[in-house]
This record gives C-alpha cells, sequence and structure tokens, in this order.
C-alpha cells in the first residue's frame, strides 16, 4: 500500500512536470514575428512553478492518499490479486480466500460524492492553464491565433459538467454537475461490465 502510495505521488507528479514543459516551451516555439504566442502564452518557468508546485503540494498528496485507499480496499476485497505476505515468507500452497467486503459502504460511498459533486462549484477562477479565449484576453491582451481557431472546434455534451439550460441559478448548476457525475458513472460501470463479460466468455472459451 505505501509503495503503490509513493508511485502514485511519482507519477502524477512527472506527467504534471512534462505537461508543463509541454506547455511550456510553445511560445519559445510557436510565435508571430512581434514575439505574440500563438498557441500557449506563458513560457517555461511560469508554466513549471504553477503546474509542478500545485501537484507537488496539494494533487499529488490527493492521489497518493486515494490510491492507498483504493488498493487497501483491494487488498481485503480480493487478496488472491493483492495478497499480503509476511517478508521472506513462503507463498501459501493455495490462494486465500477473499475477506467478505460490504458493498453497501462502497455505493453509499459513492452515491456521496454524486451528491458532493456541486461543491466544486464554490471554487472561484479558473484552473491554471485551463482558461477561455476571453479569460486570456482579459490576462495578456489579446487571444493567441491557434487558440481562437480552435476554441470552437470541440465537441462536449456537458462542458463545463453543465446541460445546456440548466445553468441559470445555483440549484440548476448542482443538477447539471450531478448529472455529469451519474452519466461518468455510468460509463465507468459499463466499461468493467463489457470488460468482465469478454473476460468470462475468454475463459469459457479456453476451458478455465
Amino acid at each position: 500500500m505505501l509503495y503503490a502510495a509513493i508511485a502514485a505521488y511519482i507519477s502524477v507528479n512527472l506527467g504534471a512536470f512534462f505537461t508543463a514543459v509541454e506547455l511550456g516551451i510553445q511560445p519559445l516555439l510557436f510565435h508571430t514575428a512581434d514575439g505574440r504566442a500563438l498557441f500557449f502564452p506563458y513560457n517555461l518557468a511560469q508554466s513549471v512553478y504553477f503546474i509542478s508546485g500545485s501537484h507537488l503540494i496539494i494533487g499529488g498528496v490527493v492521489e497518493a492518499a486515494v490510491t492507498a485507499m483504493a488498493v487497501r480496499y483491494m487488498q481485503r476485497a480480493n487478496q488472491p490479486l493483492l495478497a499480503v505476505y509476511p517478508h521472506g515468507s513462503p507463498l501459501p500452497g493455495g490462494a486465500p480466500a477473499p475477506a467478505k467486503v460490504s458493498l453497501k459502504k462502497v455505493y453509499a460511498a459513492i452515491i456521496g460524492l454524486v451528491i458532493l459533486a456541486p461543491l466544486g462549484l464554490l471554487a472561484t477562477g479558473t484552473a491554471w492553464g485551463e482558461w477561455s479565449p476571453e479569460e486570456i484576453r482579459k490576462m495578456i491582451g489579446y487571444v493567441p491565433e491557434g487558440i481562437a481557431k480552435a476554441s470552437g472546434s470541440s465537441l462536449s455534451l456537458m462542458p463545463d459538467y453543465a446541460i445546456k439550460g440548466l445553468d441559470k441559478n445555483l440549484f440548476q448548476s448542482s443538477a447539471g454537475y450531478i448529472i455529469s457525475a451519474v452519466a461518468g458513472l455510468a460509463l465507468i460501470f459499463l466499461a468493467v461490465y463489457l470488460f468482465n463479460k469478454f473476460q468470462a466468455k475468454g475463459e469459457k472459451s479456453n476451458g478455465l
């Protein structure tokens, strides 16, 4: 569990660092003759400071904690997969029986997280690097050409976790957040269900 948490912390911060580098070198590589950025407008030092800094202090810690809890749960629920044995002791001849874990608690936790999803509305401002063209214009005085061209080309069923027409007040925005969370969970459960079905079919065809 400890090693999983450490791996999660390192991997998240590596991803954040390389993302910061990818964004930070864009003003140097892609700019107009007068020096205006064509895409991301902030340099490497600024990108690394804000993106890596927030992940080192907050994002990585949260990811490590969530990963540790998830691995701990799997160790209890499916011991043959992530069995814990004393260091240096031989593995037992047979796989240990899975521990009894109440799925009611898992479902209750998921429902609780869905209900709490609108807490995201309490956060002010926009995450660093995720600005709209209008916000960029206010910050630097212009919208980079590449961002202006691509701003209307993306397709999203629920942009900003909202549903068109359900964003006129806090209650409607909260409903949009909850519906987005439910839709995301439904897709995850569907993917897991289909994976299990294909896996069981493969094992059956192989005589396992």
